[in-house]
């Protein structure tokens, strides 16, 4: 049986993921702190997300969302 975990976020849907939330209310030039990660939306409307281990790009909002979620392990 496969038995794959799903977040409860997925049910009542990312408009009450506080993750989700945070990314999705940038607005350009501004950062948000989630755990020990940083998002930047810059001038050029990409999402910079960086750390002491990392600095990654989106273009899309949605692509940076998941990618969060992956790295710490919400999904």
């Amino acid at each position: 049986m496969d038995t794959e975990q799903i977040n409860v976020y997925e049910l009542l849907g990312n408009d009450t993921d506080p993750i989700y939330e945070k990314i999705s209310k940038l607005k350009q030039g501004e950062s948000s702190q989630i755990k020990d990660l940083t998002v930047y939306l810059n001038q050029f409307n990409l999402y910079e997300l960086s750390s002491d281990f990392l600095h990654e790009c989106f273009r899309e909002m949605m692509d940076c969302y998941r990618y969060v979620c992956q790295l710490l392990n919400v999904k």
